[in-house]
């Protein structure tokens, strides 16, 4: 990812998570994401420079955190899935239009109070042809356009088109990283 997307994402999460308000004011298509299937059987503890995108944890990745953090500084974040989405987890079937990978980024470990969330809405192909579907959404919003999100948030999908632009590897474990 070139450093001008990295910026841009960086600027666009970190100006949504520090509103802090709790008050993310979600679609009502979106807003019963906590209902879904939670893939991880707790909040996943992640440091701030990876809280605020949305890659899968390497082994090295740890150690070198572990290194640089120590046991503090950590953010949590959380990963569900709509129906549509856990059938294919289920089944090992392609994710269909209608999937809805939520993110949910929390200040703490208890999952109470989420201060942001990612979602990934898989969508017909000709709606957004540059991403075989998906569509990249962020609540709260930075205020910034839901085209721009979607952009700065697709720029570091695009590296997982072989996998269908998901990141992590959340149909190989149940305790899958971010």
């Amino acid at each position: 990812m070139s450093f001008r997307a990295f910026l841009a994402c960086s600027l666009l999460l970190s100006s949504a998570c520090a509103n802090g308000s709790g008050d993310l004011e979600l679609p009502p298509s979106l807003a019963t994401y906590r209902s879904w299937e939670s893939i991880l059987q707790r909040p996943r503890p992640v440091p701030y420079d990876l809280w605020i995108r949305c890659v899968a944890r390497t082994p090295e990745m740890d150690r070198v955190d572990r290194e640089k953090y120590g046991p503090h500084t950590h953010f949590f974040v959380n990963v569900y899935l709509n129906d549509v989405a856990s059938a294919a987890r289920r089944d090992g079937s392609r994710l269909a239009v209608g999937t809805i990978i939520a993110k949910e980024k929390l200040t703490d470990s208890d999952g109470r109070r989420p201060v942001g969330v990612a979602f990934m809405v898989k969508r017909d192909e000709d709606s957004f042809p540059e991403t075989q579907g998906w569509e990249f959404l962020y609540f709260p919003s930075s205020g910034i356009s839901g085209r721009r999100t979607h952009e700065s948030c697709a720029n570091c999908h695009a590296q997982a088109a072989a996998t269908d632009y998901i990141l992590g590897n959340y149909w190989g474990q149940s305790d899958a990283g971010p």
